[in-house]
């Protein structure tokens, strides 16, 4: 039997090995075999673990530099090669290999005073070593190079980084930056390394990395993830399965939701530093590497056995495309790194996207479509900016990214309105089909920045309430805009604009102290912050009361379709200090050209001008590109201060662990803000943000507003939304308190809609994250619960009052939610008497003629559909039954005529269908003479997988083609030739 297994394998290898041949990569072999075994099963069983451990170091060395079909005619992989080649000819030009040397470059010298320095030097090596085992260029397998290579491991593992040497500095290089890198090169060199030499690297590795601590200090998040992957590198490099097997069982953790400290909140929250919101720069780390981990351990001894890992595409869509828009990573995410010149939110979401796409090329075909239908959203939208593919690290996502750019058959995803309340890391994002609203918070839980290791020196006010807004500018937030904006005028925010000098390290203190900490994460003293949402709509809000200061204020943002209303009150500070709110800090033209209207009149038409308008009533802001003006409404009149300034700074002063950015850069900005002047008391303001809207819309909307502020003080803050038939009221003190219809027992966030069907939704949570159990009255008549969430009780529709008690304990400000059904008042009032009508939305189309192996799609069908409340309902569009036969490519098989039901529903749930016919004829050429009935069974394709022009669900693309089919073809018709020979026998 035994010999009979060998024969197999043998069989098996030779099939994968004619895969190869053909272009078809051992990944999609792998990947075609899942779809026909049971997932305990794998393709290729090797006789011991030894195999099993070179299988996975050559998989990375192929994901790292490709295998022997890499197209290298690929422009972006050219480009690479080109760019690892001319980056080598420079660090061998500088390497220094003077046996008396005490360094090998003279810019990294002072290695023993920063191990950073030996991070750098190590990065050099990788840059080296990708030169010499990519083909096609003057270094690969070049002998020189490789003497060069071996001799600065050598000198490294001798000189800076050995068993002997104790740890100083920061221990990321130590035990994640360093490890990381040497094991790279050690994956690539291996065959050219002797084992004594790869014994002594992977000893050094062992002294700061000598076990996985999960929960412990420096184990925790995206950083449990990283030492993981270097411990599982280390085990495949010294061919130790324990040591594999440490770090597939530690990193089981990092996949389970959490509820404190470090980790991703179920909400869509990503904590770092357990008060840091870092979905945009740790969290990138974090899915890099589980996507690698998931990568090369899958259908081996040491594959993830947790329920728990199947989060990983939750948090795709729940945490990091939340925070992403039109291929950016919102900087409110990105702590520090926002600091550094060379990653801007571009380059940080191209890392998320290649774990993204890794996990894709793992998963099954429902999975692998939806992630590769988000990946080309974010890169359409980007393309103008950055090209992704260039930025990806592995050459094996870069031929897959673009198998899926270039697969007309993957469309975009379409998301539709959202709105997400991240409230676990105080934050609001709200997205429209033209633009998306960012607001950072903070509180006593969560830190308003992050300042460490000489990065991020001006962050102030970064969490104070700073708002984002995203259009089609899509460079506002990138290129020099963090070393250029006013730090004391971050748009959205109410500060003290007293000096302040910019961070420093406290000397002679542990990093880890807690003195240190405080300036580390400053936090504030208030726990209100937080925020509810109904749907795609929300509302949101902050309580300013810190440390540092006497400022305190109260801060909301009611958000809606057209407009964002933001309300402030209580602003209050005693000092001598002018206190001001940011209502605008913009990045505009080079030449300042953007016209700013107030009220009819242009208003700072040149640079270096400021004016001052009292009473102004609206505002309008020409944009840098189509699609990018902004207006500005102040529902109760504003005195507010303009700026068009031409501000110079330098990456430097925003980032001093970074010489090489020493340079002034400059950018204009028009700055709009409400002085509220010094020693002050009870201040408020009012303003309503109105994006994309032209001068003309946004006078139009100033004389007939959609929105009415119901309260603006220290009790509460109420919007009412007239035409959306939405209010909402944040409640500032504890104690029985009303707004408009809305009344409450205590500190809480609400927001009702009345829908077209006659019904009430509500939402209601609680921002402190302390409240036990709110008790919450609406002034509205009702006459059942249609839907509750089970922790809410004690619901009450008597008197024309809806009242119920909520029990908010341990939801992290998580809304709850309650429908109900709108009935009459008793007292005959006919305020809320008449139902508001809701008509089904219409579905037009026409049949379609086709013919037997044509391509088929619902647009053949010209479909539209309109509603009368919701206007153009066409993209919202679904299949209910489609009885068309099809093949996985949406061909058609059969001639006949196939009828394929369309659905559409409105906003509000109520449904329309429309039954076409497909009329399929056969081409005389496509005749068959006899025709095997097997060869005319219809695929069973589901209704859902034809949704958007019926090709989102597709197979896993990136080399699964027929060439791949007809290679597994051959392998399973030779393996059962052989067990039908075996069994006669």
């Amino acid at each position: 039997m035994k010999k009979s297994r060998k024969k197999i394998n043998s069989l098996i290898s030779m099939a994968i090995a004619s895969c190869m041949v053909m272009g078809v990569s051992y990944e999609n072999v792998l990947a075609l075999e899942n779809k026909s075994q049971n997932n305990s099963e794998k393709l290729v069983k090797y006789d011991n673990e030894t195999e099993y451990i070179k299988n996975i170091r050559l998989r990375w060395k192929e994901d790292l530099v490709g295998n022997s079909s890499l197209d290298t005619s690929n422009a972006t992989i050219s480009k690479k090669i080109i760019s690892y080649v001319n980056n080598t000819d420079k660090l061998v030009a500088k390497l220094n290999m003077d046996p008396k040397a005490q360094w090998l470059w003279e810019d990294l010298k002072d290695y023993k005073q920063n191990p950073a320095r030996i991070t750098s030097m190590f990065n050099n090596l990788v840059t080296m070593t990708m030169a010499y085992s990519l083909p096609n260029n003057k270094y690969y397998k070049n002998e020189d190079l490789k003497n060069k290579i071996i001799y600065s491991l050598d000198w490294i593992n001798k000189n800076a980084y050995n068993e002997n040497i104790d740890q100083y500095g920061n221990w990321w290089d130590w035990m994640i930056g360093i490890p990381a890198r040497l094991n790279n090169i050690v994956v690539l060199m291996y065959d050219d390394l002797t084992e004594e030499q790869v014994k002594n690297y992977m000893n050094a590795i062992q002294k700061f990395l000598p076990s996985i601590e999960p929960g412990s200090k420096y184990h925790t998040g995206a950083n449990l993830a990283d030492v993981c992957m270097n411990k599982l590198l280390q085990g495949v490099n010294e061919n130790d399965p324990e040591k594999i097997k440490e770090a597939s069982e530690d990193i089981i953790g990092v996949f389970d939701y959490v509820t404190s400290g470090d980790g991703f909140y179920k909400d869509g929250s990503y904590l770092q530093h357990g008060m840091v919101a870092y979905t945009g720069s740790y969290g990138n780390v974090l899915i890099e590497k589980i996507s690698n981990i998931m990568f090369l351990l899958e259908k081996t001894p040491w594959s993830i056995k947790s329920e728990s890992k199947d989060n990983v595409y939750k948090w795709i869509f729940d945490s990091f495309n939340p925070i992403i828009y039109k291929g950016y990573v919102m900087d409110m995410v990105r702590g520090r790194a926002i600091s550094r010149y060379n990653a801007n939110g571009y380059l940080q979401a191209s890392g998320i996207i290649e774990g993204m796409i890794k996990i894709g090329m793992i998963s099954d075909g429902d999975k692998a479509s939806e992630i590769n239908s988000l990946v080309k959203k974010w890169a359409t939208e980007a393309k103008s900016v950055l090209d992704f593919g260039t930025r990806f690290k592995s050459i094996n996502v870069i031929d897959e990214f673009y198998g899926i750019m270039n697969n007309d058959n993957i469309k975009p995803l379409e998301e539709g309105n959202k709105h997400y309340a991240l409230n676990s890391m105080d934050k609001t994002v709200h997205k429209r089909e033209n633009f998306a609203l960012g607001i950072s918070r903070s509180s006593s839980r969560i830190s308003k920045y992050e300042f460490m290791n000489k990065e991020n020196l001006t962050p102030w006010f970064q969490g104070d309430g700073m708002t984002y807004l995203f259009n089609n500018d899509l460079n506002q937030f990138s290129g020099n805009f963090w070393a250029t904006v006013d730090p004391y005028r971050m748009p959205g925010t109410t500060v003290d604009t007293r000096k302040r000098e910019p961070k420093e390290i406290l000397p002679g203190l542990d990093p880890g102290a807690s003195q240190q900490n405080e300036i580390y994460y400053e936090l504030g003293k208030s726990n209100w912050s937080g925020g509810s949402k109904l749907g795609a709509y929300g509302v949101a809000g902050m309580e300013i009361d810190n440390k540092y200061d006497s400022l305190k204020a109260k801060k909301s943002w009611f958000m809606f379709d057209d407009e964002i209303v933001a309300l402030g009150s209580g602003i209050t500070n005693p000092e001598d200090f002018e206190t001001e709110t940011i209502v605008e800090n913009r990045k505009i033209k080079s030449d300042g050209s953007n016209k700013f209207i107030v009220d009819g009149k242009e208003r700072v038409s040149k640079l270096k001008e400021k004016d001052k308008v009292d009473n102004a009533k609206w505002a309008y802001l020409e944009g840098n590109v189509s699609g990018s003006n902004i207006g500005y409404y102040f529902p109760e009149g504003s005195n507010i201060n303009l700026i068009k300034d031409e501000r110079e700074g330098n990456w430097i002063n925003v980032n001093s662990s970074k010489p090489e950015a020493d340079k002034v850069v400059k950018d204009n900005y028009l700055t709009m803000y409400i002085d509220h002047g010094k020693a002050i008391k009870n201040q408020k303001y009012s303003y309503v943000l109105l994006p994309n809207k032209t001068e003309d819309k946004v006078k139009e909307y100033s004389e007939n507003p959609n929105v009415e502020i119901i309260q603006n003080d220290d009790v509460a803050h109420s919007v009412k939304h007239k035409k959306l038939n939405i209010e909402a009221a944040n409640f500032w003190k504890d104690g029985k308190n009303t707004a408009g219809n809305i009344t409450s027992t205590g500190k809480s966030s609400i927001i009702i809609k009345e829908n077209k069907d006659n019904t009430l939704s509500i939402a209601v949570s609680d921002p402190t994250f302390l409240e036990k159990k709110l008790s919450v009255e609406i002034n509205k008549p009702a006459m059942e619960v249609i839907k509750s969430d089970e922790r809410i009780s004690n619901i009450n529709l008597e008197n024309g009052k809806i009242k119920f008690d909520v029990n908010t304990e341990n939801l992290s400000g998580s809304p709850l939610e309650l429908l109900v059904k709108l009935g009459k008042k008793n007292n005959g009032d006919n305020e809320n008497n008449n139902e508001i009508k809701n008509e089904a939305p219409v579905i037009e189309g026409q049949d379609a003629n086709l013919f037997v192996g044509d391509k088929w799609d619902k647009s053949l069908h010209k479909l539209k559909a309109t509603d009368k409340e919701d206007g153009d309902l066409t993209k919202n569009i679904k299949i209910k039954d489609n009885q068309i036969p099809l093949n996985d490519q949406f061909e058609v098989t059969k001639p006949g005529t196939y009828p394929v039901t369309f659905e559409v529903s409105d906003n509000n749930g109520k449904k329309a269908e429309k039954k076409l016919n497909v009329l399929v004829k056969e081409k005389e050429e496509n005749k068959p003479e006899n025709k095997p009935e097997n060869q005319e069974n219809k695929p069973n394709i589901k209704p859902e997988d034809q949704e958007n022009n019926n090709t989102e669900k597709l197979p896993n693309t990136g080399g699964a083609s027929s060439l791949s089919l007809a290679a597994i073809g051959v392998l399973l018709a030779t393996v059962g030739t052989m067990f039908t020979k075996k069994r006669k026998k």
